[in-house]
């Protein structure tokens, strides 16, 4: 996990019941208003029955009521509402005990008896009903989520498995950027050490030209000591070699000189290198992108990392006619015209040459389950060593 923040896991743990809390709230605000707004126009949407005296008005807003509850879904999913309807002068309308029904506006009538009203009730009933509508009718919802139920239990284990699956998304990403940067570091050590080992390795042939020069110049001089009473002519050319040696070994010198600068600059290089992260230089860059895009097109093909090299040094007209050749492979194998077919050394399957353009190559052979393999895509003047590596595999 050390490539995930502090931050990040702060954050995945208090946003959710901080999202849980809101979302709670906002369920409430959202089914108060609309039920608020059904239930007042259902209650007072059709009034002739009770100004009629067929049936009291707190039995119809009941009514109303009891069938809201039944075929509402929220009220099934566990979400509770306290409704009171009231008139203006705080007359509670509903709920209403049995005694309220039965004392205060004269008998209660049980609708569901087959036995109608007398003129007299229905009269009465609507005296009631129409001096309850002048009062005006006023309702009060309270809704609550209880959070103990499956509704607010389900909110909270969604926000939690979001907030779970995020920071594990992110860690992959990361982890997959680490490793891309580890190889691409690890290919840029092992370049300067190339480049180290043969600097060096110049620097000790040129040490050795130099004590081989040095040598030979004490031989000269020694020679010249000895040969001294010989003739004039003798003597000028020996001094004109020793000028030349000379000469040469002073470009001897200045070329160590150059190379012992080299060898430094390099071990500095070096060093910077293994101490720091390295970033992808272009052509690596290119590499990346042309495998990811690859494996992202072409899903019944396994491309060599010589294959994507020789692609890219490809030039631009015949990556694309390149790259239809591929698209054919990847679709159906058996419509790639193949020039002709290339056998290993071990005897595996055949290797087959398809053209391209004018001069370009592509090998590839028929792998396991299903996929097809491509070994090198190349030119004519790649040729000789691409069939060199074929037969190789």
């Amino acid at each position: 996990m050390k490539y995930l923040s502090f931050r990040t896991f702060l954050i995945c743990i208090l946003l959710p019941p901080a999202f849980y809390l809101l979302t709670l709230q906002g369920l409430e605000i959202f089914f108060h208003h609309k039920w608020s707004a059904e239930l007042r126009e259902a209650i007072v949407s059709d009034t002739r029955p009770m100004m009629e005296g067929k049936t009291r008005i707190e039995d119809d807003i009941a009514g109303i009521i009891g069938r809201h509850r039944d075929t509402s879904y929220g009220i099934k999913a566990g979400i509770q509402a306290e409704i009171f309807v009231m008139t203006r002068t705080n007359r509670l309308l509903y709920p209403q005990s049995n005694f309220q029904k039965a004392g205060r506006f004269g008998p209660y009538i049980d609708h569901k008896k087959k036995n109608p009203a007398s003129p007299e009730d229905m009269a009465r009933i609507a005296e009631n009903n129409q001096r309850t509508l002048q009062e005006g009718i006023q309702l009060v919802l309270n809704v609550s989520i209880p959070r103990n139920s499956w509704l607010s239990i389900g909110i909270l284990t969604v926000y939690i498995m979001l907030f779970v699956f995020l920071p594990y998304r992110a860690y992959l990403l990361k982890t997959k950027e680490a490793r891309e940067l580890k190889i691409s570091k690890q290919n840029a050590i092992e370049a300067a050490n190339k480049k180290l080992t043969d600097a060096q390795e110049k620097l000790a042939e040129v040490s050795a030209r130099e004590m081989k020069d040095q040598s030979e110049i004490t031989q000269l001089k020694a020679d010249l000591d000895l040969a001294g009473t010989k003739v004039r002519a003798t003597e000028n050319e020996a001094l004109a070699e020793l000028e030349i040696l000379d000469l040469d070994l002073q470009k001897n010198i200045k070329l160590k000189e150059e190379l012992e600068t080299e060898v430094r600059r390099l071990e500095k290089e070096l060093r910077k290198i293994e101490s720091s992260p390295i970033t992808i230089n272009k052509q690596q860059k290119e590499i990346i992108d042309t495998t990811k895009r690859f494996k992202t097109l072409y899903k019944n093909l396994e491309i060599s990392s010589r294959a994507i090299d020789g692609f890219i040094d490809l030039e631009t007209n015949l990556q694309l006619q390149s790259e239809e050749l591929i698209h054919t492979i990847n679709e159906d194998g058996s419509k790639v015209p193949v020039k002709r077919k290339v056998y290993t050394r071990k005897g595996a399957l055949p290797v087959f040459e398809c053209e391209f353009g004018r001069s370009g190559r592509i090998y590839w052979s028929t792998g396991s389950g299903g996929k097809r393999q491509v070994w090198v895509i190349g030119t004519k003047n790649t040729q000789n060593k691409d069939l060199a590596y074929i037969d190789k595999l």
